[in-house]
């Protein structure tokens, strides 16, 4: 006996030619299915307020000033897809310009209790965010751009004794685009290797909070 599937697109055959079975093997096809993949952190992070703030080492910091900002809201970009907010009903983030001013007014931020940083911010939790590398050239080259970024985050409940506060710690999050090879690019291209760098970045981060799907 024919296996179901393969019943279903002769007799589509049958009936309409080659375009009507299109749609049934797409959907069959290995490469269009999906994996369920569940949240690295159950912080309860609905009708909550999140702080999210970005610690990058001097190094990285002279060399692309507006990282912190950029990482910020990127981040908070992805709060606003209509998928995650499903996922966070009611969840506010403390304003990026905020945060920014926070780090400047106080250059010591780093080393303050992460309970006393959400707190400062007005924030129930604080998503810490640590870059170790960030750079959008490829290595040993000054005309091949390639944006490479590792990092982690961190997530701290607020409410918490600072001993028991951090709820959450990811593994090296790594993200390399273009992933194949370097492009040979000009001017604002490097603009577009940040950009796109950075965005897939933050999906990855956001990620490890709520359920999501990948290809299998």
């Amino acid at each position: 006996m024919l296996p179901r599937c393969l019943f279903l697109c002769l007799s589509l055959l049958a009936v309409g030619g080659c375009n009507l079975i299109a749609w049934p093997l797409y959907v069959i096809s290995p490469a269009n299915q999906m994996k369920s993949v569940p949240a690295e952190c159950d912080a309860k992070l609905s009708g909550k307020k999140v702080a999210v703030i970005t610690y990058v080492d001097q190094r990285i910091k002279h060399e692309y000033p507006m990282v912190q900002e950029y990482i910020g809201r990127a981040i908070a970009g992805e709060f606003e897809k209509d998928e995650v907010k499903k996922n966070f009903k009611g969840t506010t983030l403390v304003d990026v310009v905020r945060v920014l001013s926070f780090q400047q007014e106080r250059i010591d931020w780093d080393e303050m209790p992460r309970t006393e940083v959400a707190k400062a911010l007005g924030a129930d939790y604080l998503m810490f965010v640590t870059l170790q590398e960030f750079t959008t050239r490829e290595p040993g080259s000054i005309n091949l751009f390639r944006g490479m970024v590792t990092g982690t985050v961190s997530m701290y409940d607020a409410s918490a004794p600072e001993r028991d506060a951090m709820v959450y710690r990811s593994q090296d999050i790594r993200i390399i685009y273009p992933e194949k090879r370097p492009e040979g690019l000009l001017g604002d291209d490097n603009r577009i290797v940040m950009h796109m760098t950075v965005l897939q970045f933050a999906d990855k981060v956001v990620k490890k909070f709520y359920n999501h799907k990948i290809p299998a």
